[in-house]
């Protein structure tokens, strides 16, 4: 069942659609000149969970 998802989520994104998980975040995809770019955007619940900011950069 999981592989069945997340092949859903991957054909989804192979079409240049985001694929929204309630409670979990949105997927999507930026298209750059040579290439796509994967995206994650973590739900408010999560980043909760997590004590993420909305303005979380890991690097700092």
């Amino acid at each position: 069942m999981l592989d069945a998802t997340i092949e859903e989520i991957y054909e989804s994104l192979k079409q240049g659609d985001s694929v929204s998980l309630r409670n979990f975040g949105t997927f999507y995809v930026r298209t750059g000149r040579e290439c796509w770019v994967f995206k994650f955007n973590p739900s408010q619940r999560l980043r909760q969970a997590f004590g993420w900011s909305s303005t979380h950069n890991p690097k700092s």
